[in-house]
């Protein structure tokens, strides 16, 4: 070890000698090369100084040291500072570890500094060991005392009993110095005191009442921290008591209007009285109102129109009000007066139909003066005049009459549905002002069907008949089909609606006794039940078929023709000839004729 050596350099005397005896010695030297393998160590953890406020610059605080087991400028140790931010306060000798101070502290600013202290030795690169000083500023009584405020006022009603606390005044000392306070000046009658501790000014004697409003005192407060003292001015008010209400005269108030007034117009001006004094004595007006038709100025007592008056919807036409008159003063007194308001109507609202739209409903065969139904208008108009509605038609109508004060709709005829299925008639409602307004609105009545027409044959434009024919249909057949061969379908309506049409059924009532056709009841089809022979029977064929229903029936005329077939050989009639030769008479002449016949009609 370099460090516990007492010389860093030997001198060896090395012999090398052989078997044989032979020696030879030599000198060798050997130097011992210090290393920097020992950092700084201070001589104690941390450092307390201490030093008190407003210093001057370079006062010594105290020294640091460090030692270095190395020898050489290894072991040499030096000193510095590593945070730049302490350097602003203190500086560090590198050598001897003596700290100073660069400025004068401030015990309010930083009461205490810690700061780092660094020892290095002379190494490349040095070692090094950072150790805290701790410096605590000492503080002194060198800031005056201030008050929170600039000044203080309060105010303090002049029957205010004894001790009550007016107003609190507060100082602060940054150096932390109890204060005291006093009253300097204002005080000569003695009438206020001050907590010596608190800062509280209490009322030491009382008040004048005779003098109270607008008696003022000014005040002036100090505060001592046993050097200093500062002093503030403290204004107090003495309050005059609110002892005197106000009063109305006259205390009821009768008013008219009419529903055509002007918004802002004055109704009247209602006056109150109060014998007291500044803000005691000024009144402010307000009103209780059962709705937004008048308003009263606070401050002149004027009743004005708010919104044009209504006694429309059931409001009525007489309206009461409460006045108020309050003063200003602490706790507000106040007294009242009543208003009756009377609103005169006037004819300002049409009648309104009720319920609307409007729809009624009567059956086509129901008998004259049947009631529809009934519409109603309402009028918001206060007045029976005014709210007094009559009703009529908008325009004439053979069909029905409305009852002018009921409203009732009645039929005046008997109705049609097939005919006319609705109508949609105008009512007026008008009321008995002056002058008279009204509305209008449509009333819409269905006539609702009864089953009372016949089923209607329709014929179908193939099958129609000569013209010279009364029937519905025409058809024809040839003879021969099958049993169950389609001839045609017939078809059959009902006009009312009332009636489903897949409810009518169809049968043939006449013209089939010997049973040759049918018919489908539901769809009206018709067919052969035969197979039919035009050569032996009748090949025209008159059907009367009838469309039902629940309630009424219809008849249709229906012709079917069979048409011929060529079914049937000729036959030849016996034939007697008579013919006398005559050699030259006959070449290419009739001797004579045979006579055919053949069943098929159609056929010669």
């Amino acid at each position: 070890d370099y460090d516990s050596l007492t010389t860093d350099a030997y001198r060896l005397q090395v012999k090398a000698e052989d078997a044989g005896g032979l020696s030879s010695v030599a000198s060798v030297i050997v130097t011992v090369i210090n290393v920097n393998d020992h950092s700084p160590v201070f001589d104690q953890d941390g450092y307390p100084f201490s030093i008190d406020e407003n210093n001057v610059p370079s006062s010594r605080l105290g020294s640091v040291h460090a030692t270095d087991k190395d020898r050489g400028v290894y072991g040499t140790v030096v000193y510095d500072l590593p945070n730049v931010a302490d350097r602003s306060y203190f500086h560090l000798d590198a050598a001897s570890g003596m700290l100073r101070t660069v400025v004068a502290l401030d015990h309010e600013s930083h009461p205490q500094l810690v700061l780092a202290v660094r020892a290095s030795d002379r190494g490349a690169p040095p070692r090094m060991t950072v150790t805290n000083v701790t410096v605590t500023v000492g503080d002194v009584n060198d800031v005056v005392p201030h008050f929170e405020q600039h000044s203080y006022s309060a105010s303090v009603s002049e029957n205010a009993r004894k001790n009550t606390v007016v107003v609190t005044v507060k100082a602060n000392d940054v150096d932390g110095r109890p204060l005291q306070y006093t009253i300097l000046s204002g005080n000569s009658d003695g009438r206020f005191s001050i907590d010596v501790t608190h800062g509280s000014i209490r009322i030491a004697k009382a008040l004048d009442a005779d003098r109270g409003g607008g008696q003022k005192y000014s005040l002036v407060v100090a505060a001592y921290d046993g050097r200093h003292n500062v002093s503030v001015n403290v204004v107090v008010n003495v309050v005059d008591v609110n002892d005197h209400s106000p009063a109305f005269t006259p205390v009821y108030y009768e008013a008219k209007v009419t529903e055509s007034e002007r918004v802002g117009g004055l109704v009247l001006t209602a006056a109150a009285s109060d014998r007291d004094s500044g803000e005691n004595g000024r009144i402010t007006y307000s009103m209780t109102a059962p709705d937004s038709t008048l308003r009263i100025d606070s401050a002149t007592g004027a009743v004005l129109v708010a919104s044009t008056p209504d006694c429309d919807r059931g409001k009525g036409i007489v309206h009461q009000y409460v006045l108020w008159a309050h003063d200003n003063g602490t706790p507000r007194r106040n007294d009242s007066a009543h208003l009756k308001l009377t609103i005169s109507d006037l004819n300002d609202n049409a009648p309104v139909f009720v319920g609307a739209p409007f729809v009624g409903y009567v059956l086509e065969n129901a008998k004259r003066r049947t009631g529809v139904l009934r519409v109603r208008a309402t009028d918001d108009d206060y007045s029976v005049a005014n709210r007094n509605v009559r009703y009529s038609l908008g325009q004439a109508s053979e069909e029905f009459h409305i009852e002018r004060v009921t409203g009732i709709i009645r039929t005046t005829a008997v109705l049609d549905r097939e005919t006319r299925s609705q109508y949609r008639i105008l009512v007026n409602a008008r009321d008995s002002g002056t002058p008279p307004l009204s509305s209008q609105t449509y009333v819409t009545i269905h006539v609702k069907d009864v089953p009372d027409s016949k089923p209607i044959f329709a014929s179908i434009l193939s099958a129609k008949p000569p013209l010279n024919s009364s029937a519905c249909y025409q058809a024809y057949i040839v003879e021969n089909k099958p049993v169950g061969t389609f001839i045609m379908a017939v078809h059959a309506r009902v006009p009312d609606s009332s009636v489903a049409q897949s409810s009518i059924r169809y049968g043939i009532q006449a013209g089939n006794d010997d049973g040759l056709f049918r018919i489908n009841s539901s769809t009206g089809a018709i067919s052969s039940a035969v197979v039919m022979d035009r050569d032996g029977g009748r090949h025209t064929h008159h059907l009367t078929v009838r469309a039902s229903t629940k309630y009424v029936f219809g008849d249709c005329d229906v012709i079917v023709k069979v048409r011929d077939v060529n079914d049937n050989p000729p036959i030849v009639r016996d034939t007697n000839l008579f013919a006398n030769l005559l050699h030259s008479s006959f070449q290419g002449g009739v001797i004579g004729q045979v006579r055919l016949i053949d069943p098929d009609i159609s056929v010669e």
